[in-house]
């Protein structure tokens, strides 16, 4: 299956609730807050053209709480679409060192707050990102090929909120911070 998402930049944490409270009203169960650590792992190569689209594998290790995730992503068309194998991990610093001893390294760290909730075979979720600010992302997992298709039905979907066209970001996160930021420090 394909995680196929869409993501948007939102006013504030007022703008974010709002949406919560529609969705709410609608149905949605929403979990408790959550505290995300993300460290996004690549070869050199890309390293070195972090912030731009390329159709290769990258990892993550997501630590939250006392649990933690690895998780291998590859996008063929644009970074908000792709292959995703996740599985949860008990010793992330023993997944860093695998990850080292694989070529791969850290391009950045993405920490945030998230809120999500979970309805049919959509996902939203808001999140509060340390540096970038509070955005809105809504996700399906599909077998549909035709990405940009649903892409555009998700972002139909975020619109009945207020997100406007300008509101919409095409990047992940990582590579926002990346661009914000520059390279992680060795």
């Amino acid at each position: 299956m394909n995680e196929i998402e869409v993501k948007a930049r939102l006013k504030d944490a007022k703008h974010g609730k709002d949406i919560i409270r529609k969705l709410k009203k609608a149905g949605w169960n929403f979990g408790a807050t959550l505290k995300q650590k993300d460290t996004i792992y690549c070869d050199k190569e890309t390293l070195k053209r972090f912030d731009q689209f390329t159709p290769v594998p990258f990892s993550r290790i997501r630590i939250q709480g006392k649990m933690a995730w690895f998780t291998l992503k590859k996008s063929e068309i644009n970074e908000l679409e792709g292959i995703e194998c996740e599985t949860e991990i008990s010793d992330p610093k023993a997944m860093h060192e695998a990850l080292l001893q694989l070529g791969q390294f850290p391009g950045t760290i993405v920490e945030k707050k998230r809120i999500k909730a979970k309805k049919g075979k959509l996902e939203v979720c808001i999140d509060e990102v340390k540096g970038l600010g509070w955005f809105v992302e809504v996700e399906k997992l599909t077998n549909e090929k035709d990405s940009e298709k649903v892409q555009s039905e998700l972002f139909d979907f975020l619109k009945t909120f207020g997100i406007e066209v300008e509101d919409r970001v095409a990047n992940g996160y990582d590579t926002l911070i990346y661009r914000k930021f520059g390279p992680l420090k060795a």
